[in-house]
C-alpha cells in the first residue's frame, strides 16, 4: 500500500507514534519541515493554525504521492458527552474563518477549525452546534492541500480539552508561523500561580490525548482501520485500489 501522509500542528501530539522513525526534511515555499517515516507512512509537524497545516500538507504532498492524507492532533469538545482523550472523526471539516466546508473519506459528525485558539464551547457568530463535535485549528487547512491535489482526507483528532474546561492564555504565545513559544509561556505562567492549575491539567490532559491519538493512528497504519473504519473499504467506495 502507498504511504499514509499525517499532518500533525506539534510533535508531542504524535510523539508515542513516531518513537523510533527515520527523520527526514520536506520543503515548501521556502519552509522546512521535519518529518517522520516508515514504511507504511510519513509524518510532518507543520505548527498551529490552518496555514500552518497547509503548508505542511503541501510539503508532504509534493515530496510523496501518499493515498491518503490525515489530519491529526488535539481538539476541543464542543458537546458535554465528550471527554478528554475520546476520538471524534468527522465527515465534514467546516473553516469557520472562510465558510468553506470539506468532506472527509469516512466519519461522523463535523469538525469546525478556528483561525484562534477557542476557550469556550460556545458556536461562533452565523453558525449552529447541530452535530458539530469538535474544534481545532488546523484540519480545514489540511483538508484544502489534499483536495488540491485530489488525494482522499480524513481528520483523526483526540479531545485534549472539555466543553467546560476554561484554558490558560495560550492563543498569545502562537507565532506567525504556528510554532509555539514555549519558553515565552512558561515564563508567563511561572509568574501567575492563579493559572498553575489550569496549566496542570492541560498538559496532563495533552499525554492523554496523544496516548489516544497515536493508538487510533497505529491502527490505520498497521491494519488499515480506525474505529470501525476499514481504509481499503472505504477507499474502493470511491473508485481507489492499492496494493495490500
Amino acid at each position: 500500500m502507498s504511504k499514509i501522509a499525517i499532518v500533525a500542528a506539534l510533535e508531542r501530539e504524535v510523539r508515542p507514534l513516531v518513537r523510533g522513525w527515520a527523520t527526514m526534511r520536506v520543503e515548501d515555499s521556502g519552509r522546512t519541515f521535519e518529518s517522520y517515516v516508515n514504511d507504511q507512512a510519513v509524518v510532518v509537524c507543520g505548527g498551529m493554525g490552518a496555514n500552518a497545516g497547509r503548508r505542511a500538507a503541501e510539503a508532504i504532498l509534493n515530496s510523496v504521492q501518499p493515498v491518503l492524507v490525515v489530519s491529526a492532533g488535539f481538539a476541543r469538545a464542543l458537546r458535554y458527552d465528550q471527554h478528554v482523550a475520546d476520538i471524534t472523526i468527522p465527515a465534514e471539516v467546516v473553516d469557520i474563518a472562510g465558510k468553506k466546508s470539506f468532506r472527509t473519506l469516512f466519519g461522523r459528525g463535523r469538525l469546525w477549525t478556528s483561525f484562534q485558539v477557542v476557550e469556550n464551547s460556545t458556536p461562533p457568530d452565523g453558525l449552529q452546534l447541530f452535530d458539530c463535535w469538535a474544534v481545532d485549528m488546523e484540519a480545514a487547512g489540511v483538508a484544502e492541500a489534499a483536495a488540491a491535489h485530489n488525494v482522499p482526507f480524513v481528520a483523526i483528532k483526540s479531545i485534549s480539552d472539555e466543553a467546560q474546561f476554561k484554558m490558560p492564555p495560550v492563543g498569545k504565545f502562537i507565532s506567525a508561523d504556528g510554532a509555539f513559544r514555549t519558553a515565552a509561556f512558561a515564563m508567563h505562567v511561572a509568574l501567575r500561580p492563579r493559572t498553575w492549575g489550569a496549566v496542570a491539567a492541560l498538559a496532563a490532559n495533552s499525554s492523554l490525548a496523544a496516548e489516544k491519538l497515536c493508538t487510533a493512528l497505529r491502527s490505520l497504519i498497521e491494519y488499515k482501520t480506525v474505529q470501525g473504519y476499514d481504509l481499503q473499504v472505504e477507499l474502493a467506495k470511491i473508485g481507489v485500489e492499492v496494493a495490500p
